[in-house]
């Protein structure tokens, strides 16, 4: 019964990390490191053009981390809610965390959630 909650609470990691819209987020931090790449890279910019360039790059960066984290912590307290929620009526909250870090449940909750994820956007393989 313990695992049910706990693939429960990583259900509710995954649907939040996907209304969150995080991995679009981890893409942007993405591109804009290969934009800072491509201007510490150019021949045809000027040392100024690329300081002014990287400082953009950098500000960048900072609000995509920023937000990309905000978003990964959402997800963590919406399947911390489910845990805590679970404590109320069964387990102390210390035996859940327990038990979700333990071989088994652990392996359990990856296979669950890739097939959950597939079966949720009909994905194969």
């Amino acid at each position: 019964m313990k695992l049910a909650v706990i693939l429960l609470a990583a259900v509710a990691f995954y649907e939040a990390f996907v209304a969150l819209k995080a991995t679009s987020d981890a893409l942007k931090m993405r591109e804009t490191l290969t934009h800072a790449f491509a201007i510490v890279q150019s021949t045809t910019m000027t040392d100024e053009e690329k300081a002014v360039a990287m400082q953009r790059s950098s500000v960048a960066m900072i609000s995509s981390v920023g937000l990309t984290v905000a978003k990964i912590a959402a997800s963590v307290a919406a399947a911390l809610l489910v845990l805590f929620i679970a404590s109320r009526f069964a387990w102390t909250f210390d035996d859940l965390l327990a038990y979700s870090l333990k071989p088994i449940p652990l392996i359990a909750v990856v296979g669950g959630v890739m097939f959950y994820g597939m079966v949720r956007h009909g994905r194969k393989g």
